[in-house]
């Protein structure tokens, strides 16, 4: 196995029919029901993800997790613990591996997954549709920069205030927005934009910033989909979907 690697992405949520029929609009995903309360996202013939329905009365509002791979789970989390993060919750999923949600010392969440068997890469090639990026917004980026390096090895560079994170260059981290709790923020590639925008709305979300240009990358926006969890879409200068 390959630790530090993005292999997941879930949907935690307080609807999920409204989120299934949110995001079935949206994307060209594929959905399928495994159980009353989770989906399996498939793009391209390949799962990325899943939609997992949060227990009534949850604290927390709906939000997108990123999920990391790690060699000992066991170990990961003796880790995080020691050097000031917080584990959530542990859980075993038969025939896919054992997984926790670890709060950084800021209070950000992702979820390190020790799998039962190696799973594919996600695609490198940010086609369309595909959930191409993940963004760490957080109050303390030299302190989330140690504790994430510490915890799973990243490499990492710095380029005018971002960092890019992980081998693979599939993440990032900047400075988040005042008044907002660090949080991971998952950017999904689309063809337009704007359209992607405008449609959100037309959906029932809303559009929280931009659509707008990021210099030498490509043009975004900063959504929110009718149950409360917020993403972003990114129409690739570099790698057109």
């Amino acid at each position: 196995m390959s630790t530090g690697r993005f292999v997941w992405f879930d949907l935690k949520t307080t609807d999920l029919a409204a989120a299934r029929a949110f995001y079935g609009g949206l994307f060209d995903w594929d959905l399928q029901a495994h159980g009353a309360e989770y989906v399996m996202i498939s793009v391209g013939g390949g799962a990325c993800g899943g939609m997992a329905a949060m227990p009534a009365g949850h604290p927390s509002p709906s939000h997108w997790i990123p999920y990391v791979s790690v060699d000992d789970l066991a170990a990961t989390l003796d880790k995080a613990r020691a050097i000031g993060g917080k584990v959530l919750m542990q859980h075993r999923a038969p025939g896919v591996g054992e997984f926790a949600v670890v709060a950084d010392r800021q209070g950000a969440i992702l979820s390190p997954i020790q799998l039962e068997h190696e799973s594919p890469r996600l695609p490198t090639e940010k086609t369309r549709n595909y959930i191409c990026w993940s963004e760490l917004g957080t109050s303390d980026p030299a302190d989330a920069l140690a504790f994430y390096v510490d915890l799973f090895g990243w490499k990492h560079e710095n380029h005018g205030g971002y960092t890019v994170l992980g081998d693979e260059h599939n993440a990032g981290m900047a400075d988040g927005q005042p008044g907002v709790p660090p949080f991971w923020l998952l950017y999904t590639n689309v063809v337009n934009a704007d359209a992607t925008a405008a449609k959100v709305t037309e959906l029932g979300g809303r559009v929280l910033h931009g659509p707008a240009e990021m210099e030498g990358v490509g043009r975004f926006a900063v959504l929110q989909d009718p149950t409360g969890a917020v993403f972003a879409v990114m129409q690739s200068a570099a790698r057109p979907a």
